[in-house]
């Protein structure tokens, strides 16, 4: 995954630079990061987030610190404990002047790592309003990304 400096304009995909748009959470173990205690229901919101990411790609990015080459991470997240394939995708937060990019890996980031987001990005995804989404049902199988690669593989085509 590429290293962007948080609060950095974003600049990872194609998209017409547009400075009110900044990166959070692009980490890279070269690079030092804050680490502290977040408040798990703002952790909870992040990983509702990730279980609706936007521009997926069609490869996907894995932490390199506790992850094997070629193995995606899958976290279980919510009250259901759904495995959630995570680093293909990012999520959006809306801040009062600006929008936070952030890697869906930011859930791994700071649920196994302690990684602290700046605070203005804390802030703007407590006054989201997800408690009120509904959880998705629980999920019987493997992971879509999972399910698509073995479909891919098979020789019933």
């Amino acid at each position: 995954m590429s290293y962007y400096e948080d609060l950095s304009p974003y600049r990872y995909h194609h998209f017409k630079p547009d400075d009110s748009h900044v990166n959070i959470g692009w980490l890279e173990w070269e690079y030092p990061f804050n680490q502290g205690q977040v408040d798990p229901a703002i952790i909870s919101k992040i990983g509702e987030l990730c279980k609706r990411p936007v521009n997926l790609m069609r490869g996907y990015q894995r932490c390199r610190e506790c992850s094997p080459a070629n193995v995606m991470i899958e976290e279980p997240i919510g009250t259901n404990r759904e495995m959630v394939t995570l680093g293909n995708g990012e999520i959006r937060v809306a801040g009062q002047d600006k929008i936070y990019v952030c890697p869906t890996l930011i859930y791994h980031y700071m649920h196994r790592h302690s990684y602290q987001p700046p605070q203005e990005f804390l802030d703007a995804v407590q006054a989201l309003p997800i408690e009120n989404v509904k959880e998705e049902p629980k999920s019987t199988g493997p992971s879509f990304f999972r399910r698509l690669l073995t479909a891919y593989r098979s020789p019933h085509r």
